[in-house]
């Protein structure tokens, strides 16, 4: 088999939730970050055929990356990458050596606040974060207006940048570290938030879920 060029785009944005990955066998590829605080899952093209870990998962995309697009063949205990004379033989680890998702379905305990967030939106707002240094993203309601904000919550002086997504007679505001935010994949998003303290973002094409955790400094007076 062969990883096809979306896979190996949702593998290097796993790598950035956890740098260690454990593959079930399927098309499902499932990660979460050492702290908890994002679970990620998607749908891919390929089906691998067993089960196995990878304990750095940057190496192993470089491995791979050393042939335009080699042929893997899974082994007990290790994989077999080829391509025309070349091979590269890769071990697994032990399940135990990464940090694994819980088995179980995580679902939203409720649905306080919902939108749709586009890509453009979306980078943009990131990359505002990342600009101006400001460690949070919010979503806002001030009772009439939607906004996704860039910003310091508990610093009314910090630099701010923000982007109206539409309209709300609610008032919350749901707090990101941007650390968190800033790994999904730039996608259009349908978005889920409950004031239990968690998020999902769906892609519009539903292969991707996030789910991110909501900071304790959110406020819901919906």
């Amino acid at each position: 088999m062969k990883f096809s060029e979306e896979t190996m785009s949702i593998l290097k944005n796993f790598s950035a939730i956890n740098n260690g990955i454990y593959f079930e066998q399927g098309n499902v590829v499932k990660t979460v970050s050492p702290k908890k605080s994002i679970l990620a899952e998607a749908k891919t093209e390929d089906s691998v055929p067993v089960e196995f870990g990878i304990y750095d998962l940057n190496k192993f995309l470089g491995a791979i990356s050393l042939f335009d697009s080699p042929e893997l063949s899974f082994e007990s205990n290790h994989l077999v990458m080829t391509s025309d004379k070349a091979k590269v033989i890769y071990s697994f680890c032990d399940a135990s050596l990464v940090v694994r998702p819980p088995n179980k379905e995580l679902a939203l305990p409720n649905v306080d606040v919902s939108f749709k967030l586009s890509k453009d939106i979306y980078d943009s707002t990131v990359k505002a974060a990342l600009v101006l240094q400001v460690p949070e993203i919010g979503i806002v309601g001030d009772g009439s207006k939607l906004k996704l904000q860039a910003y310091e919550s508990k610093n009314n002086l910090s630099e701010q940048f923000s982007y109206e997504l539409g309209d709300t007679t609610d008032t919350f505001s749901i707090i990101f570290k941007v650390e968190n935010f800033s790994k999904l994949m730039s996608k259009d998003y349908n978005v889920s938030m409950s004031s239990k303290g968690l998020s999902k973002f769906v892609s519009d094409d539903e292969k991707l879920v996030y789910h991110i955790a909501i900071e304790n400094n959110s406020t819901f007076n919906a």
